[in-house]
């Protein structure tokens, strides 16, 4: 995202302006990084005026242009190298070098990485991403159409399919999970051949079995404390057995559209109050959970095994620079060191 946001505002860039900047970034550097030109390894002090190597005074004068040395001053080596470069010239240029070349080559990478992902997803499936579809059924009479809420003491039954984009088949169990209203957890996992597994509130198994039925949800409903010979508990379970029958056989598909179909035929010669009302669908891609319509999906993120090595070459960029910045503070140092008035010293 962040790489796209930089790639947009390249064409703003003229493409002279940073030629421009390349060239004087690399001046700034070589002028605060190297030893000025005209040092003297043996002498040290320049005459103000004409710029001669004094190296011993007999006195104030300069012997080449004859002018008073109290009135036009010393040049040192250490004064050139100051007055050559900075240290914060010198990070500032690396800073623009390092961000221009290295960053953008990171963001476009970025951004050719991405746009292949996004057509491998759409066209060739080359990219399997993995979302959790689920969807949610309480009794009719307790459901309160204006705040969207399952009202009074009962119980929200919610199917949640493991989807792979791709196929929209199921991709691992189906789960039956029964909240009741303290938000406690009964859960069915049935898996691709319809055995079931009964879990408490613990996360325990309590019972299993070859072969997913109504009966099989009448033990979810007693594990919840509910009378499933009641001829109320006996339809739900019923309703919710023929869901998820679609769920398993047939993923989103089957749940949102031929398992709806059962469910109405179902329902059409029950009492009102025994039926369940669907009222809520969600996708969860990894961990950010949008409200969809109908399941509707909007495009996976990147998997990790794609954008990872983005991550390292970041992180390599990074490590440079940092560096490049320490290798700066010591360069400028020993120049600073070196450029000192002391006859004795020489500079490599």
């Amino acid at each position: 995202m962040f790489g796209e946001a930089f790639l947009s505002l390249l064409p703003m860039i003229p493409a002279s302006m940073l030629v421009l900047f390349f060239f004087v970034a690399m001046n700034v550097l070589y002028r605060a990084l190297t030893v000025p030109p005209g040092f003297d390894k043996e002498n040290d002090g320049h005459c103000a005026a004409c710029g001669y190597v004094i190296g011993t005074l007999s006195n104030q004068r300069c012997p080449e242009c004859g002018v008073d040395l109290l009135k036009a001053g010393l040049l040192t080596r250490r004064m050139f190298v100051q007055l050559r470069g900075s240290s914060f010239g010198a990070i500032a240029a690396w800073t623009v070098l390092l961000g221009s070349f290295g960053g953008t080559s990171v963001a476009i990478w970025g951004s050719v990485v991405r746009s292949n992902q996004m057509m491998s997803s759409a066209f060739t499936g080359g990219i399997t991403s993995i979302y959790t579809q689920a969807a949610s059924y309480g009794p009719v009479t307790n459901w309160d159409e204006e705040t969207r809420e399952i009202k009074g003491e009962t119980f929200v039954a919610r199917i949640e399919i493991v989807v792979d984009s791709t196929s929209q088949k199921p991709f691992g169990d189906v789960k039956l999970i029964l909240e009741m209203p303290d938000t406690t957890e009964y859960m069915l996992v049935i898996d691709e051949d319809s055995a079931w597994i009964l879990k408490d509130e613990k996360n325990k198994k309590v019972a299993s079995g070859k072969q997913i039925n109504a009966d099989a949800i009448d033990k979810l409903f007693a594990l919840g404390g509910f009378d499933p010979s009641e001829d109320l508990y006996r339809s739900f379970s019923g309703q919710l057995s023929v869901l998820v029958d679609s769920a398993v056989t047939d993923g989103v598909n089957g749940l949102q559209n031929t398992g709806t179909i059962k469910l109405a035929k179902v329902q059409k010669g029950n009492d009102e109050s025994m039926n369940l009302s669907s009222y809520g669908w969600a996708t969860t891609y990894g961990t950010n959970t949008t409200t969809t319509t109908a399941g509707l999906l909007s495009l996976p993120s990147m998997p990790y095994a794609v954008w990872s090595p983005i991550l390292y070459t970041f992180l390599v960029l990074l490590a440079v620079y940092i560096a490049g910045i320490i290798f700066i503070f010591k360069r400028r140092r020993k120049l600073l060191n070196l450029g000192r008035y002391t006859p004795s010293t020489s500079i490599e």
